[in-house]
C-alpha cells in the first residue's frame, strides 16, 4: 500500500511536465521514470520512491499505527 500511495504522488507531481523535466526532477532516467507512470509498482523499491521524492524536494513522513 505505501508504495502504491508513494506512486501515486510521483504521478502527481509529474502531470503536466515534460519526461525530460520530470526525470531531472527527480534524478532519475527516463525509462524509469516512465516505469512509475505506468504503475509498475513491482519495478522499485519503496527506498526508491522515497529518493525520488526527496530528490524533487519533497518532506517524506512515515506513520505507523495501531488498528484495533
Amino acid at each position: 500500500m505505501l508504495r502504491s500511495q508513494l506512486m501515486s504522488r510521483i504521478h502527481e507531481m509529474a502531470r503536466g511536465i515534460t519526461p525530460a523535466k520530470g526525470a531531472k526532477c527527480f534524478g532519475i532516467t527516463q525509462p524509469c521514470l516512465n516505469r512509475v507512470l505506468r504503475g509498475e509498482i513491482d519495478e522499485l523499491s519503496v527506498d526508491a520512491l522515497i529518493n525520488m521524492m526527496v530528490s524533487a524536494g519533497l518532506r517524506v513522513q512515515l506513520r505507523v499505527r495501531t488498528i484495533r
